[in-house]
């Protein structure tokens, strides 16, 4: 089942050349990478914990095709630039041909930290982003794959300046 994935940087904004009726200025994106760990210790507390009690995150890697959002992403890596809010938002089309968003995530006081351009002879170059944030938050909603409907969503986030989770 494909999926459909649009990323929006606000405050300030980049615009991407998504024409899609949801997603106009969206920057459409290939694929992206997150992920956390709990680091443990060789002791143990009286309760039988052996975490740090603090999670550890990898930047957020997002990849794309060179377009107009290209240029303004590699100076604001350069520029450190301060993001309000970064938003992904995943589709999928369901089996009555209906396309719907089941997977949201907004990270919060983000700054691009590494930006890579390749390409090869025979496409288009393509370009990597990592992305460092403050506050992540993922939104899913279970999907009635033939039918579209959605259920209850299910959601998480971790709010890496005050180490809450909620």
């Amino acid at each position: 089942m494909a999926t459909d994935i649009y990323l929006f940087f606000k405050s300030p904004d980049i615009a991407g050349d998504s024409e899609d009726k949801e997603n106009k200025g969206a920057i459409e994106i290939l694929s992206f990478s997150d992920g956390s760990s709990m680091p443990t210790t060789d002791g143990r507390s009286f309760a039988g914990s052996g975490t740090s009690g603090i999670a550890d995150f990898r930047t957020f890697q997002f990849s794309k095709l060179v377009d107009s959002a290209s240029v303004p992403l590699m100076k604001h890596c350069w520029q450190g630039t301060h993001f309000a809010e970064v938003l992904v938002k995943c589709y999928r089309t369901t089996g009555d041909g209906q396309r719907i968003c089941y997977l949201e995530i907004k990270m919060e006081g983000c700054v691009i930290t590494d930006a890579a351009w390749s390409a090869s002879n025979g496409g288009l170059p393509g370009e990597t982003y990592s992305l460092d944030y403050g506050k992540i938050t993922y939104t899913y909603a279970d999907t009635e794959k033939l039918k579209g409907s959605q259920k209850a969503q299910k959601v998480v986030s971790y709010d890496r300046v005050t180490n809450k989770v909620s």
